[in-house]
């Protein structure tokens, strides 16, 4: 087993917190979601640390809780509880995702759990109560799949923990009711309980 970082070991937000999510981004930074302490970014270049959170001042993520992390088009997507922060390079908030009650075209939930970026460029997030919200290519509109209702498919439950894509194009989506299978074209879906 190898020693952690200095600059990890020493941070105080590292030692004391459980750690949510971790993700390595393309120039080898550690990304590290906390469950109370928000976000941490290792330098690997430069043994340093970065802390992001509700008492930083202007950094990027203003939430304790960082359950998921993801990259998409040289951005970070930082999943919280209190919707998507999208950080860029320069470690700025470029767009903060929430729930709007006047518009239906926002994201499902703000509640989020999981990310997945599709073979067409869409990031899908799984969310806590919204099911699956999904952001397309060239607009900042969601689209989501929640529960099944009469007569239309949907998942097996609004809990959506993670999304993968098979190399058939299909979506497997887990929720806390087992797995949905989600074929774009259509939107028709199969449950299956695990």
């Amino acid at each position: 087993m190898l020693p952690i970082p200095q600059s990890l070991a020493n941070n105080p937000y590292y030692n004391k917190s459980t750690l949510q999510s971790m993700k390595v981004d393309s120039v080898q930074n550690l990304w590290i979601g906390t469950a109370k302490d928000g976000l941490i970014v290792w330098n690997r270049a430069t043994d340093s640390c970065e802390n992001f959170h509700s008492d930083s001042g202007d950094k990027a993520v203003s939430s304790e809780m960082v359950r998921a992390i993801g990259f998409h088009n040289g951005d970070a997507w930082i999943g919280t509880r209190h919707g998507v922060y999208v950080v860029s390079g320069d470690r700025y908030r470029v767009r903060n995702f929430v729930v709007s009650r006047d518009d239906p075209s926002s994201i499902s939930s703000n509640s989020i759990l999981s990310f997945m970026k599709d073979n067409a460029g869409s990031v899908w997030i799984g969310t806590f109560s919204g099911g699956a919200s999904i952001l397309h290519p060239g607009n900042n509109n969601f689209s989501f799949i929640s529960d099944r209702t009469s007569p239309l498919p949907g998942l097996s439950y609004r809990v959506t923990s993670s999304i993968v894509e098979d190399r058939h194009g299909r979506f497997w989506i887990g929720t806390e009711g087992g797995a949905s299978i989600i074929t774009t074209g259509s939107r028709a879906s199969s449950g299956m309980c695990g």
